[in-house]
């Protein structure tokens, strides 16, 4: 268990990041199962609706199918029909014929139709010609013959007159029609084969299909169907006993789709064996509700972005906490190194001073001169201590949100005064630094001592990287919106891999060497040109010196006299 317990303490991110994980995981499992638990009942809720939305259909057709029947074959008894049949039903056709455009035809027959056209029945609105005798003002002119149907109707209704029923269906194939015909026989008294009335309705079944779904639609089903109680819109499609598409669209399109059949013999459905002759092959539509907007496994498609979105957030976390960790990780070696480093740095003088102290305590110095070598070894160490605690302590400084007093500066001139001050204390060490100047100088706002901070920062690196060639230049230049000042020396170079890191704080180089220093000298350039909303750059080459260059915005008159009006306000 120990292993195990010094693992999690001393990688807790670790711990975080693999907690993310299977956190991740644990999210996209309930996820998945709960969306596909759901598309399932969904989808079986939607299956069920568009099932009892066929079945709703097909019952409005089936009731289309029956309806001229009832209206006009059962809108008569026979004591109704007798003395002047044809003014009943001549108006009851007339309506009818308006009423339902998938009917062919109404006929009837008549002890007065067989005077005239002896052997068949006559139809309202013809199907072919007017050739039955006229005479005027008698109701005769608005029937017609069927030179071919009109005989077969009368001859099957006498060959099933044995079976003593009320009506009887018959089915013809004529040309490219199948005739469903149902005949309503009126009889001369009870047990006796003769007929006194018939009355009846033919159908072309491959015309009707069409005429009568489309009038249904429109007339009934088109505003449910797009409203589809407030769901997307549905598709209707209805097939014929050979699955041929009679209304809509045969292609299947993607989606959830029911399917319902029902018979569509066009006489009443309901009308039982016993008081029905005759023998007409069955027959099945079928109805097919669908929608494309509704697809299995994609009802609940839209709840996934928010799976997706709770993945991307825990993966930018856990990106976030392996970086987070190996920066950590980075910072904790750069401070250990740093420790150590500054650790070694004051050492070595402490060390010196210490000595130097205990042997002037101990009053073993004889002689002035030995007296003035251990005075200045202790004047320079403690020059060397107070250079370094000057440098922790101006990185504390920076990094604690420094304060800056901005001020119109001549660039050129303090750059000169800072040059001279710093090589005076490179007299005895043979470098030479110049001063490459144009013209006109540059003016930035700026807090001047900051400025000296960062030029003595750039100076002191390169003289402290310079090779055998120590020779150093300071050009100052400017541009259109920018001033421009560039420290140039002939040094050691820096490698291409350390010159995007080499301002990071505590951060030293392969090429650092044994040189002293912490680390922090370019880390404070850079807050510093940073603060001054200006940027440095560097250009290297190991081996031939390196170009460290500072950008810095022009000083404005008239963004600075703004900035004080609104101080001042």
């Amino acid at each position: 268990m120990r292993p195990v317990s010094r693992w999690l303490q001393f990688n807790p991110v670790l711990v975080v990041a693999l907690a993310l994980v299977c956190a991740t995981i644990l999210v996209v499992y309930l996820q998945h199962r709960t969306l596909t638990t759901l598309d399932q009942q969904s989808t079986l809720i939607v299956e069920r609706v568009l099932e009892q939305t066929a079945n709703e259909i097909a019952a409005d057709i089936r009731v289309a199918i029956d309806q001229p029947a009832y209206d006009t074959l059962r809108a008569f008894t026979g004591p109704q029909l007798q003395g002047a049949p044809l003014d009943r039903v001549l108006g009851t056709y007339e309506e009818a014929i308006r009423k339902y455009p998938h009917v062919d035809g109404f006929f009837i027959w008549t002890a007065e139709t067989e005077a005239r056209v002896p052997g068949e029945v006559l139809f309202f609105k013809g199907m072919a010609d007017r050739d039955v005798p006229e005479r005027e003002d008698d109701g005769w002119t608005a029937f017609s013959r069927d030179p071919e149907l009109g005989p077969l109707i009368y001859q099957g209704a006498r060959a099933h007159a044995g079976a003593q029923t009320n009506y009887t269906a018959l089915e013809y194939r004529l040309g490219p029609c199948t005739y469903d015909v149902l005949v309503h026989n009126y009889r001369l008294e009870a047990g006796r084969d003769g007929f006194s009335f018939l009355l009846g309705v033919a159908v072309c079944v491959e015309q009707a299909g069409e005429r009568l779904l489309s009038h249904v639609y429109r007339s009934q089903l088109a505003d449910w169907l797009r409203q589809a109680e407030g769901g997307p819109p549905l598709d209707l499609t209805v097939f014929d006993e050979q699955h041929r598409a009679i209304f809509g669209s045969a292609q299947f399109t993607p989606g959830i789709a029911t399917s319902v059949s029902f018979p569509a013999q066009f006489y009443p459905a309901r009308l039982s064996s016993l008081t029905v002759a005759g023998d007409v092959s069955p027959r099945e539509w079928t109805v097919r509700v669908s929608s494309a907007a509704l697809r299995p496994g994609a009802v609940h498609a839209q709840s996934y972005w928010v799976l997706g979105l709770s993945v991307l957030l825990m993966l930018v976390a856990l990106t976030a906490a392996v970086r987070g960790q190996k920066r950590a990780s980075e910072l904790a070696a750069m401070q250990a190194e740093f420790v150590s480093h500054v650790s070694h740095q004051l050492r070595t003088p402490l060390s010196l001073l210490t000595t130097v102290t205990e042997t002037l305590a101990l009053d073993r110095v004889r002689s002035p001169e030995k007296a003035a070598q251990y005075v200045d070894i202790i004047r320079t160490e403690t020059t060397r201590l107070t250079t370094l605690v000057e440098g922790i302590l101006e990185f504390s400084r920076v990094q604690g949100r420094r304060s800056y007093q901005r001020e119109p500066v001549d660039l050129v001139p303090l750059v000169r005064e800072t040059v001279g001050a710093f090589t005076q204390k490179l007299a005895t060490e043979g470098f030479t630094i110049q001063v490459d100047v144009s013209d006109p100088s540059p003016m930035v706002d700026a807090d001047p001592a900051a400025l000296e901070q960062v030029l003595l920062n750039l100076l002191d690196n390169a003289v402290k990287y310079s090779a055998e060639v120590r020779e150093v230049t300071v050009h100052v230049s400017r541009t259109a919106s920018e001033a421009v000042v560039e420290v140039e020396d002939r040094g050691v170079g820096i490698p291409a891999a350390d010159q995007s890191r080499i301002f990071d704080r505590f951060y030293r180089g392969a090429g650092a060497g044994r040189q002293r220093g912490f680390g922090l000298g370019l880390a404070v350039v850079r807050e510093i040109v940073n603060a001054h909303r200006g940027r440095v750059e560097v250009e290297s080459e190991v081996g031939r010196g390196s170009v460290f260059r500072v950008r810095l915005p022009l000083h404005n008159p008239v963004g600075r006299m703004r900035g004080a009006v609104r101080s001042n306000t």
